[in-house]
């Protein structure tokens, strides 16, 4: 998968520029190799050391009071979702991608005021992004709350790629 985008007109920043799917809750079983083991974006990831982390689509976030977008995992080579036989789908980039997966839809977790309002279904959202903003917040009251320039994503040309391929048990393990 190639995407390209080029802004044909003045555009504010952009939340993230990259692609969402969905994918069948059997395959809710999560190896990747990228930054972890929890959440981080490009201005979250210091603390985070790339390595070879597993998880379940439930346990891949996190479970905030209020319910927003989470789990996001910068730097990732590739990240393999599986059945309980080890078969699945993998994706892998042509560049270090940002990667998070829910258990929601975006607009269920946008419109939800509680955790408990949320529900699962038998499929998860899968997010497969070049880059997502940074969360901000260096301060709450002023202008700061903001992610930094360098954190931003300004809205000009960009396109990355990667690859989806089918995961067959260990004989094709990425390791």
């Amino acid at each position: 998968v190639r995407s390209n985008f080029t802004p044909l007109s003045e555009l504010p920043n952009l939340p993230r520029y990259g692609m969402q799917t969905t994918v069948p809750v059997a395959y809710s079983n999560i190896k990747y190799l990228g930054k972890g083991p929890g959440e981080n974006y490009i201005d979250r990831q210091h603390g985070s050391d790339v390595g070879l982390y597993s998880s379940t689509v439930k346990e891949f976030g996190e479970p905030y009071v209020y319910p927003q977008e989470n789990a996001n995992r910068t730097g990732v080579r590739w990240m393999a979702f599986l059945d309980e036989g080890n078969e699945g789908l993998i994706i892998s980039g042509d560049q270090p991608l940002s990667m998070s997966a829910w258990p929601q839809t975006q607009e269920e977790i946008e419109k939800a005021g509680h955790t408990n309002e949320l529900v699962f279904h038998d499929q998860f959202t899968l997010n497969i992004d070049l880059v997502q903003m940074g969360v901000g917040g260096n301060d709450s009251w002023t202008p700061n709350a903001a992610p930094l320039p360098r954190y931003q994503v300004k809205p000009e040309a960009m396109s990355y790629s990667f690859w989806i391929k089918p995961y067959i048990g260990e004989s094709q393990d990425p390791v």
